[in-house]
């Protein structure tokens, strides 16, 4: 992919605080030819997103912080919801 995608690294304790798990997509150097993207998220220990504290994801524009806000884990396995606050 022309290192147009790189993982920062993978947290397998939890430990630390903001953003535990990066990954840096610059979709200026994936190749044309690409349509989507997907990401997949899943637990180390197995453990349902619903059990894990401070569960979330987001999308950042690393040039202008601008984002989705945190995404987090429903309880009832319905889609994710959008939490701003």
């Amino acid at each position: 992919m022309n290192g147009a995608i790189k993982h920062l690294g993978d947290n397998l304790t939890g430990e630390g605080g903001g953003d535990e798990e990066v990954i840096v997509v610059d979709l200026g150097r994936l190749p044309q030819e690409v349509t989507g993207l997907v990401f997949t998220v899943n637990s180390f220990s197995g453990q349902k997103f619903t059990e894990v504290a401070k569960a979330y994801r987001r999308l950042l524009d690393a040039t202008t912080g601008a984002g989705t806000g945190p995404l987090r884990p429903h309880h009832s396995g319905a889609p994710d919801r959008r939490d701003d606050g």
